[in-house]
């Protein structure tokens, strides 16, 4: 599925309907916004814990890793596909994947591609302006009746972390607004590429699921509430070791190219010297 970035928009309800919709769109987008956080009361709910794959019906956000082979060479791609299991009424998200910048980079985006690419936005904590590649950023939501008006925010890197998030701008469910998507699906596929160094993972190390409702239901005092969910463990990867002995090998060969053009010029500057003594002694 494309992943699409749509613009915030208000459905022409009743005054009280339509302030109540502003006030849950923007909640949500403070509330999942990573520079907003902080400023932001989170939402009721229980905070998640880390946990392998969770109880049989649980909710459960975790990461599936597809490497191409392992150990993965220098330079392959590797999939990360950022997954929700067993969840209700899902309305928007936010994640961070935290990895070792020594031995993964980000992929970064073509500048031909004909499928939107989000950018790297230092106002939203990240260090950089390289677009990246991902792909598929709120599919699950997208599917869903809440699909029409899905908002994903430009995902900030930097530091050893991937940021992406998205909400719904619609009335929350107890005001007659759409269902969240219901089941399990991909929020997000993230490209890395190997760098080498030998093992290392990926891993969800913060997660937000918010609910398609508030509560209590009202325009004023409605706040949004979070899913209970635990995140999966960290995903492992065996990476081939960094080729620095093709480095090593090439100076060496520099080197001996260059002593054996030495050695052969001053050669050949001793022969003509000599020629040139063997001349003037003749003459």
């Amino acid at each position: 599925m494309t992943p699409r970035t749509l613009p915030i928009a208000v459905p022409p309800r009743a005054a009280r309907l339509a302030g109540l919709l502003a006030f849950c769109a923007f909640a949500a987008l403070a509330l999942l916004s990573p520079a907003g956080a902080q400023e932001t009361p989170q939402p009721t709910g229980a905070e998640p814990t880390a946990g392998p794959t969770g109880a049989p019906g649980e909710t459960v956000i975790r990461l599936e890793v597809d490497a191409p082979e392992e150990p993965v060479p220098v330079g392959d791609i590797i999939q990360a596909t950022v997954l929700v299991d067993n969840v209700e009424h899902l309305a928007g998200f936010d994640f961070t994947i935290t990895y070792d910048p020594d031995k993964l980079q980000l992929v970064e985006a073509e500048g031909d591609s004909s499928t939107p690419v989000p950018t790297v936005d230092p106002a939203l904590g990240g260090t950089g302006a390289t677009a990246i590649e991902i792909e598929q950023l709120g599919a699950f939501i997208e599917a869903s009746a809440r699909g029409e008006r899905l908002f994903c925010q430009v995902p900030s890197a930097g530091d050893g972390q991937v940021v992406g998030n998205c909400s719904t701008a619609f009335a929350p469910a107890c005001l007659g607004g759409p269902e969240g998507a219901t089941g399990s699906g991909v929020l997000a596929v993230i490209p890395f590429e190997s760098r080498g160094g030998g093992a290392t993972s990926l891993e969800i190390t913060s997660s937000t699921l918010v609910l398609d409702d508030v509560e209590p239901c009202d325009p004023v005092d409605g706040a949004p509430v979070a899913i209970p969910h635990t995140r999966g463990a960290a995903a492992p990867l065996e990476l081939a070791p960094k080729d620095e002995g093709s480095s090593a090998m090439l100076i060496i060969i520099v080197v001996i190219v260059v002593v054996v053009v030495a050695v052969v010029g001053a050669g050949g500057f001793l022969a003509y010297r000599r020629y040139q003594v063997g001349q003037g002694g003749s003459s």
